[in-house]
């Protein structure tokens, strides 16, 4: 993501200096690139009077200066990495970590933002990204992937022994050659859009490989749906439960290759609270009757999930979703609900209302195929829509369907009308969406694009 401005600047001094043991290998350049500082600015510090060589054990003073926050940050995306951030924007994993008070590098998570310091002593001097060594894979192999030549590889990296390598050892990319290389294979490409994910919300991840094999995923205790998107390219929706608590969660993704080879690519990825609110909604005696019946609401409850949990292969819309009618928001969906006051707020409203006048008229907000119809006590009159890909509208409290099941419809067909049907104080249309069989706010797919 491009970074995005803020509205301060504020300059920050480093009162505890950096003291930086020199390690075997290692030159004045090589530990100035490392912190992003100037070789010179190290020099005057320790007073080393110029000399081009430095002593291994040597404790060295890292002067940092003053960082100013230039009003830029950056949110950490699923195939990010504390160290790919910093190589992106050429700062010190150093600076960058005591500039955002991280400890631990490893646990940064997906959703996070990080403040992006400069200042006038902060020179980086080599343009750079990673890679990391996967598996198995030898030094000269990296470099015929990446490439690049092994000799530009061992200049960047500082290498005495480039056979020395491990696995899992991250390397320095020449600035001309990092683009699209800071994973590791086979991934390409590993996208969450949008961030940060919040309960009862739509996500979808991206993933892209190099070469062909069986991608798979789990988050939230749940296996997910990647679907095939072109060559070597994936798409998996993910609907957040309304109720999943606010929190720091793994997401994983596998890949199997022909060869049986395997690999894994895990993510911590926050989840921040919704921003809903709770309303309390009194009852007249009648339809406190009908949310008595339990056998009916439950009944009628399993019928919605089940009717709108499948899956079809095909995906139908395209582009942002419409509304479904001209009205006034008079419901929003998440809301916490209580019902005359009792049993706390333990329900929510799974929809978005749309307040109008009787008869004005229900458009489709998205192209797809009419599940069903239905008169339903709590619901009313009650029309299904599947988009595809799991992704389903309904649409409650009709006055008239003009659909019928089997309906190929497109987006902005007419499909009915708005009412005062079921369980309703006023007429309006209620519309639902789930999406891999969970509720999901509407409203978002009519600002934010899928997948």
């Amino acid at each position: 993501m491009d970074a995005v401005a803020q509205d301060s600047t504020p300059d920050v001094r480093l009162t505890s200096p950096i003291i930086h043991v020199v390690q075997p290998g290692e030159s004045l350049f090589s530990i100035a690139d490392q912190y992003g500082v100037a070789a010179d600015a190290i020099v005057s510090a320790n007073a080393l009077d110029g000399a081009p060589k430095v002593v291994v054990g040597l404790r060295t003073v890292i002067p940092l200066g003053h960082l100013t926050m230039e009003s830029e940050n950056v949110v950490i995306q699923f195939g990010d990495s504390f160290d790919q951030i910093a190589s992106r924007y050429e700062i010190s994993r150093e600076v960058l970590g005591l500039a955002n008070r991280v400890v631990n590098p490893a646990l940064v998570f997906v959703g996070q933002q990080l403040v992006l310091p400069s200042s006038e002593v902060l020179i980086g001097s080599t343009a750079s990204s990673l890679y990391q060594i996967t598996s198995g894979q030898t030094f000269w192999k990296a470099a015929l992937l990446l490439d690049t030549s092994p000799s530009e590889l061992i200049i960047a990296n500082d290498f005495i022994n480039p056979h020395l390598i491990t696995d899992g050892q991250v390397i320095r990319i020449p600035a001309d050659k990092r683009d699209g290389a800071s994973l590791p294979e086979p991934w390409r490409k590993l996208e969450l859009h949008p961030l940060p994910l919040e309960p009862g919300r739509t996500s979808s991840l991206l993933v892209e490989t190099s070469q062909s094999g069986t991608i798979a995923g789990s988050f939230l205790g749940n296996d997910l749906r990647l679907i095939p998107d072109g060559e070597n390219r994936y798409v998996a929706l993910l609907g957040i439960y309304r109720w999943t608590a606010p929190g720091i969660y793994p997401l994983t993704v596998s890949y199997t290759g022909e060869d049986g080879s395997e690999t894994a690519f895990s993510r911590l990825v926050q989840i921040v609270a919704g921003g809903y609110t709770s309303e309390i909604i009194n009852l007249s005696p009648e339809d406190a009757a009908v949310l008595a019946d339990s056998e009916t609401v439950q009944g009628e409850a399993g019928y919605i999930q089940q009717t709108m949990s499948g899956y079809s292969s095909e995906r139908l819309w395209d582009g942002l979703f419409r509304l479904p009618a001209s009205g006034i928001m008079s419901s929003a969906f998440g809301t916490a609900r209580s019902y005359d006051g009792g049993n706390g707020y333990d329900t929510f409203h799974a929809g978005a209302d749309l307040a109008a006048l009787t008869g004005t008229p229900i458009y489709a907000p998205a192209a797809g195929v009419i599940v069903d119809t239905a008169s339903l006590s709590v619901r009313g009159y009650a029309t299904i829509l599947d988009h595809g890909w799991g992704v389903y509208s309904g649409f409650w409290h009709q006055s008239g369907i003009l659909v019928e099941p089997g309906d190929i419809v497109a987006a902005g067909q007419q499909i009915g009308t708005v009412g005062n049907t079921g369980l309703s104080t006023a007429s309006h249309v209620h519309w639902e969406m789930w999406v891999t069989g969970v509720q999901v706010d509407p409203l978002e797919w009519a600002r934010e694009e899928f997948p």
